[in-house]
């Protein structure tokens, strides 16, 4: 029983870094959207990887 705690919890840490990151959704001005996990502005411009 403890192993098989132990392998949900090493299961769980695995995995929820994958499920919590950080996403941004950048809305164009003629209605598209774009979703990228980090963007930098440069003057009036979004810039992502």
């Amino acid at each position: 029983m403890k192993k098989l705690l132990t392998l949900i919890a090493a299961a769980i840490f695995v995995i929820s870094p994958l499920i919590c990151s950080a996403s941004y959704v950048i809305h164009h001005k003629d209605g598209r959207e774009f979703v990228t996990d980090r963007y930098w502005e440069e003057g009036d411009q979004k810039k992502a990887p």
